[in-house]
């Protein structure tokens, strides 16, 4: 895997002619196989953007609804609209790929110019297409207007509806703003917490710094699910888990000290319970993907409005880099580093800092091989960052090849 993805660690290579050869046709194979990904990930991309060209198979026919009626099959749409100004004469016969030809063009003409089609109803069709494909790529859109409004709301839950559901209220954005400091904020506490030195001086006032965050983050939840039309289905839905998960951590080490407060010990060998609350806590890391949605949302409004997505799509890109960079790099620090040891552990994982430093050495297939894991756990994470860094790249070449487009 180290040599397929181009990462070279350099913690063990052939010495052998034959095992030489051998690395040879990996590290080519490995070139042909990222090639392969790019080129998948590139056109998945593209695809998610743009929909499907019509050089690709399964297109079917194209039918353009304007004013409750339709073109006939067999007329070129693109044709249709540039020459509409200069009458049927331009017309002429094209086709779109798969369509059957049409030998007459006066009922080619008949079907269009009979139905006192304009471009201006064209354009407000396509716009309220667009609306409409806008609206319901979000977050419940008229269905959270309707599931408020429907049980005669009282002053929170208009709040919430405006805060969390409503575009073009004053208090949306503000939130939105507010929320995203919070999830950089609880990233910074929990990657400062894991250093020693910062950790024996500061570690109470990130406790309280944290069960604040997590406080709001908690009513984040509460809002979605007030606001969620089916509130089960919500709740386990992917980005009900991810609010879920990312307040639970907390909360299960408050009832902990709760019961050490009361005088309930609990004693599991190894620092075990801390070794899981350290994981648990990786968790929170998720909300990062909400960055993600919310740039997705800003790049569908880009595109109705016919500007450039070049940077909603780097932003997009930075956040999964950033997101990947933290969660791979706090995972390795939980599963390589142990201060509990006997003896000391000797890894430079001692911390999330020096751990990214790792992460973003072989996120970018550098592997300049002066950190390495040695447990299985890590190699397998290892692994996966690997492979998540040549996606990563993948994305990166589709957003800067499709800006230079």
């Amino acid at each position: 895997i180290v040599t397929l993805t181009t990462t070279g660690y350099g913690d063990m290579f052939p010495v052998t002619l034959a095992g030489r050869i051998v690395a040879g046709g990996t590290m080519l194979a490995g070139l042909a196989l990222f090639s392969l990904l790019t080129s998948v990930v590139g056109r998945a991309l593209m695809t998610s953007l743009f929909g499907k060209g019509d050089d690709e198979e399964g297109v079917g026919h194209k039918i353009v609804v304007i004013g409750g009626g339709r073109l006939p099959q067999g007329v070129d749409v693109v044709a249709l609209v540039a020459t509409a100004g200069s009458g049927p004469a331009d017309l002429g016969v094209t086709t779109v790929p798969g369509a059957n030809p049409t030998r007459e063009r006066s009922s080619l003409e008949a079907a269009f110019f009979d139905a006192d089609v304009k471009l201006s109803d064209m354009a407000a069709s396509a716009s309220h297409v667009a609306e409409s494909m806008v609206l319901a790529a979000s977050e419940g859109g008229v269905k959270h207007d309707e599931a408020i409004r429907r049980e005669n709301p009282g002053v929170l839950d208009k709040f919430i509806y405006e805060a969390f559901a409503d575009h073009s209220s004053k208090l949306f954005m503000p939130m939105q703003q507010f929320l995203t400091s919070l999830i950089f904020a609880s990233v910074v506490l929990v990657v400062a917490d894991s250093i020693h030195e910062v950790h024996e001086e500061y570690h109470t006032w990130f406790e309280w710094i944290e069960r604040i965050i997590v406080f709001c983050f908690t009513f984040e939840f509460i809002a979605s699910y007030r606001l969620a039309p089916k509130k089960l289905a919500y709740v386990f839905s992917m980005w009900g888990m991810i609010d879920l998960l990312a307040v639970l951590p907390t909360y299960i080490d408050i009832v902990i000290n709760l019961l050490h407060f009361v005088g309930v010990e609990m004693h599991l060998g190894g620092g075990l319970l801390f070794k899981v609350l350290r994981m648990l806590r990786v968790l929170r890391m998720l909300r990062t993907l909400k960055l993600a949605k919310a740039a997705a949302s800003n790049m569908q409004k880009t595109m109705e409005g016919g500007g450039s997505s070049f940077w909603s799509d780097l932003q997009i890109y930075l956040i999964a880099l950033f997101t990947v960079l933290i969660i791979s790099s706090t995972l390795m620090w939980n599963v390589e580093y142990d201060p509990l040891a006997v003896p000391p552990s000797t890894t430079q994982f001692i911390n999330i800092p020096a751990s990214m430093w790792w992460g973003i050495v072989t996120l970018c297939t550098v592997g300049y091989g002066d950190m390495f894991p040695v447990t299985i756990a890590g190699r397998a994470i290892a692994g996966v960052t690997m492979l998540c860094g040549l996606a990563l790249f993948g994305i990166l070449t589709s957003v800067i090849g499709r800006a230079l487009m």
